[in-house]
């Protein structure tokens, strides 16, 4: 009999084990969908069941009274067959404080369903990101409230920065059925000497006791990804995405300090952005090693036994240069 209770107890705990393991997704953050064979291969690996997928950023335009659309998806090809696909729009705290919720919702969720061409009645879940703050947070929760009733079926999910979870008493805590740990672009950027301003651990340390107390149900988003920064005498002119970086960087009016700094040898034009001599960019990147390094920070204070994790984001060339079990050694750090 001790015998048999031992096996049960050790099958008990091996199923909580596997019911722990968290489910792999990925954001797509570009605003054009192709067929690219390598993302494609890289979701069916890992037996990707959801993508999220950003339709557009809405903001305010002041000199037409309204809300605007940017970075609009354009599709130029079917999404993966049997995966979900949930939409994810920006919202900027502009639009929160400005826009009426009614009519802003009415649009995102029109222009939502033409940009991804799949019927609202489709959607299991739809995720808002905004980084409210004291002056959007009221605006912004009764948008939420206001989307739950106008898509019933569909769970609504908020993105969460780091301060947000560690100062909830201020920030509130959103009504949706579940939140997303952004666990990137922690750092300051703005400080030149700062080692990566994407994911190191000095800044993400001082929130790691307050997530655990969260309540609402959190899933974890981390980054694999590259971004440059642009300096002029130590001040930051601009950020620099990962299309613009590739070809900038390959230009031959660069000269390489290092691993990740590279100095303007003469003043030139990219992409419309102007480089003075002089001028530094900063490359930052994160791989999925980091992650692992992220997510075995985070484990001892990780309370959610199932939940999703993210990886942000699908189509960055860092991506495609690690294998599918390098994603994997991540999922396995929460057991």
């Amino acid at each position: 009999m001790l015998r048999v209770l031992l096996f049960c107890a050790l099958l008990c705990l091996t199923l909580s084990c596997e019911r722990a393991k968290p489910e792999i997704s990925f954001y797509h953050w570009r605003s054009n969908y192709s067929s690219d064979s390598r993302s494609e291969n890289l979701l069916r690996e890992l037996e990707v069941k959801k993508l999220v997928v950003h339709v557009f950023d809405v903001d305010w335009s002041e000199e037409r009274n309204m809300p605007e659309l940017k970075a609009q998806l354009k599709t130029n090809a079917p999404f993966p067959p049997n995966i979900e696909i949930v939409p994810i729009v920006y919202l900027t705290r502009r639009a929160m404080a400005n826009a009426e919720p009614n009519m802003l919702l009415s649009l995102i969720i029109e222009q939502s369903e033409k940009c991804l061409g799949i019927s609202r009645k489709q959607w299991k879940s739809f995720h808002w990101d905004c980084d409210w703050n004291s002056e959007t947070r009221e605006p912004f929760f009764r948008f939420l409230n206001l989307a739950a009733k106008a898509l019933p079926t569909t769970e609504q999910v908020s993105t969460l920065r780091l301060s947000q979870i560690k100062y909830a008493s201020k920030s509130g805590i959103p009504p949706v059925k579940r939140g997303v740990l952004m666990l990137y672009n922690v750092g300051e950027f703005r400080q030149y000497s700062e080692m990566n301003s994407i994911l190191n651990y000095a800044s993400v340390e001082p929130y790691l006791e307050s997530i655990v107390a969260y309540p609402l149900p959190l899933d974890l988003a981390l980054p694999v990804f590259q971004w440059g920064i642009h300096y002029r005498l130590g001040e930051v002119q601009g950020i620099i995405s990962e299309p613009e970086l590739e070809s900038l960087l390959s230009d031959a009016a660069w000269k390489k300090q290092g691993d990740t700094l590279f100095q303007a040898r003469s003043g030139f034009f990219n992409s419309g952005r102007y480089f003075k001599p002089g001028d530094v960019v900063k490359l930052e990147s994160t791989s999925p090693g980091d992650c692992e390094s992220a997510a075995a920070w985070i484990r001892p204070h990780w309370k959610n036994t199932t939940f999703t994790l993210y990886f942000y984001h699908l189509n960055s060339p860092i991506v495609y240069a690690h294998s599918p079990e390098s994603f994997r050694a991540v999922s396995a750090v929460f057991p």
